[in-house]
C-alpha cells in the first residue's frame, strides 16, 4: 500500500510548492508593479505642477537617497534570507544583528546627506530642504529586516500588502500636497511618513507572528561574518548603480540632452521586462537554498528548469518588443521620439542577459561565492563605460545602447568562463537553457 500512496503524495507535494510558487511570484509582482505605478504617477505630477526644474530637483534629491540606501543596507539581503533559511533557531540573531549593522551604517548615510544639503547653493533652496527630509527615512529603512524574515518564510504576502497599502496611502498625500501646496518638501516629509508607517506595520506584524527581537540577540561573532560575506555585494551594488547611470553621463556630455531623451525612454521599456526575473528570483531564492543545503540533486533541476522557463519568456517578451518598436514607441511617446525605435530594438535584448545573471546568482549566493558576484558587476561596469567612450560619440544613443548590451553578455554569461568549477558549470547551464532541454526533461517527468 505504501508503494501506491508513495507516488500519490509526492504529487501532492509538488502541486504545493507549485501553488506556493505561483501564489508568492503573484503577490510580488503586484508589489513591485504598483511601485512603479506610484513613482511614476507622483513624477508626473510634480513635473505638471511644479515644471521641469522641480522633477529634477525632485529627481536628483530621490537619486542621492537610493545611494545613500546602499550604504545604510551594507548589501545584506540575500546574506540575511540565506542564513535564516539555513538555521531557523539563529532567526532572532540573525535579525538582531543585521538590524544593529544596519542602524549603525544608516545614521552614517543618513548624516552624509544631510550634510550635502547644507552643501547646496542658495539658488536650490527646495533642493536642500528636501535632501534633508529625506535623510530622516534612512534609519528607518535598517528596520527593513523584518520583510527579509517574511521572505525567507516564502510569505510574500504580508510584506507585499504592507507596503502596497502605505504606498497608496503615501502617494495619495504626496499629490494631495503637491496640488494644495505646490511644495516639494511637504511632499517628501510624506514619503518619511510612508517608510516610517511601513516598517512600524512590519515589525508589529514580525513581533505578533514570531517573537520579540531584543538586543541581547546581538552576535559580535556573526556581525564581524556577515560584514565580510557582504562587502563584495556591496561592492556591487555600487557597480551596478554606477554602469546604470554612466550611459546617461556619457550620452549627456558627448551627444546632448535630446540623446539622453531618447535612451532614457528606451530604458523605461526595456526595464519592464526585469520586473519578471526579479520577482521570480526573490521568491524561488529561499526555496532555492534550502533545496541546496539538503537535496543537491533536485536544486541542480529545479535551477535548469527556473533558467529555460526564464529564458523562453523572456526571449518571447524581446521580440514581441523588438517587432512592434515602432507602434510602441508612437503609442506611448508620439512621434518626436521616432529615433528611439532603432534605439528600443538593440537595447530590449539587455532583458535577457538580465534573466540571466539574477538566476544565476542564486546558485552564487547559495555558495556565497560574493566575489565572483562582485568580480563579474565589475567586469561589466568597465565594458560599458568604455564601450560607451568609443561608441556614442558616433552613434549616440544607439552606440549607449550597444555598449550596455555588450556589457551585460559579459557581466552575466562570458565572464563566469573565468570564474573557475562553479562559474563553468552555471555557464553550460545557460547554454543549455538557450536550446531549453532542462525545459523539456522537466515535463516529461
Amino acid at each position: 500500500m505504501r508503494r501506491v500512496f508513495r507516488p500519490i503524495s509526492r504529487l501532492h507535494d509538488q502541486l504545493a510548492l507549485r501553488r506556493a510558487f505561483i501564489f508568492n511570484v503573484s503577490w510580488a509582482t503586484l508589489d513591485t508593479l504598483f511601485q512603479g505605478i506610484t513613482t511614476l504617477v507622483v513624477a508626473v505630477v510634480v513635473a505638471r505642477v511644479l515644471g521641469p526644474d522641480a522633477l529634477g530637483f525632485w529627481t536628483y534629491a530621490f537619486a542621492v537617497y537610493s545611494l545613500a540606501l546602499i550604504f545604510a543596507t551594507l548589501g545584506t539581503e540575500q546574506i540575511v534570507v540565506l542564513d535564516i533559511v539555513k538555521s531557523e533557531q539563529r532567526a532572532r540573531s540573525v535579525i538582531a544583528t543585521a538590524l544593529a549593522v544596519r542602524l549603525g551604517a544608516s545614521i552614517i548615510s543618513a548624516a552624509a546627506v544631510f550634510a550635502l544639503s547644507f552643501a547646496q547653493p542658495s539658488g536650490k533652496a527646495d533642493l536642500a530642504s528636501l535632501l534633508a527630509v529625506l535623510a530622516l527615512a534612512i534609519p528607518a529603512m535598517s528596520f527593513d529586516v523584518t520583510r527579509l524574515w517574511f521572505r525567507a518564510q516564502s510569505r510574500f504576502e504580508i510584506p507585499a500588502i504592507a507596503n502596497i497599502a502605505t504606498m497608496l496611502l503615501g502617494s495619495a498625500a504626496k499629490i494631495l500636497l503637491l496640488l494644495a501646496l505646490g511644495s516639494l518638501v511637504y511632499a517628501g516629509v510624506a514619503h518619511v511618513v510612508q517608510i516610517v508607517a511601513l516598517q512600524v506595520t512590519l515589525l508589529i506584524l514580525l513581533v505578533t507572528s514570531y517573537d520579540k527581537v531584543a538586543i541581547a540577540d546581538f552576535d559580535a561573532n556573526y556581525a564581524k561574518s556577515l560584514l565580510r560575506a557582504c562587502l563584495p555585494l556591496l561592492a556591487s551594488d555600487l557597480a551596478i548603480l554606477i554602469y546604470a547611470r554612466a550611459n546617461i553621463f556619457l550620452l549627456d556630455s558627448l551627444r546632448s540632452p535630446a540623446e539622453v531623451g531618447i535612451f532614457s525612454a528606451v530604458s523605461r521599456i526595456s526595464e519592464a521586462i526585469y520586473i519578471l526575473p526579479v520577482v521570480i528570483g526573490a521568491v524561488a531564492s529561499p526555496t532555492m537554498y534550502r533545496l541546496y543545503n539538503d537535496n543537491r540533486p533536485l536544486f541542480l533541476r529545479r535551477f535548469d528548469q527556473i533558467l529555460s522557463g526564464m529564458t523562453v519568456t523572456v526571449l518571447s517578451l524581446c521580440g514581441l518588443i523588438a517587432l512592434f518598436a515602432d507602434d510602441i514607441i508612437s503609442m506611448l511617446f508620439g512621434a518626436t521620439f521616432a529615433q528611439s525605435v532603432p534605439v528600443l530594438v538593440i537595447h530590449v535584448w539587455t532583458a535577457f542577459f538580465v534573466a540571466q545573471g539574477l538566476v544565476s546568482n542564486i546558485w552564487l549566493l547559495a555558495e556565497k561565492a560574493t566575489t565572483i558576484v562582485l568580480m563579474r558587476t565589475l567586469v561589466g561596469a568597465v565594458i560599458n563605460i568604455c564601450g560607451g567612450l568609443l561608441l556614442i560619440p558616433h552613434f549616440g544613443a544607439a552606440g549607449a545602447a550597444t555598449a550596455t548590451l555588450v556589457a551585460m553578455a559579459f557581466s552575466s554569461m562570458i565572464a563566469l568562463l573565468w570564474a573557475g568549477p562553479i562559474g563553468h558549470e552555471i555557464f553550460w547551464c545557460q547554454l543549455r537553457s538557450l536550446v531549453l532541454m532542462p525545459l523539456w526533461r522537466g515535463m516529461s517527468k
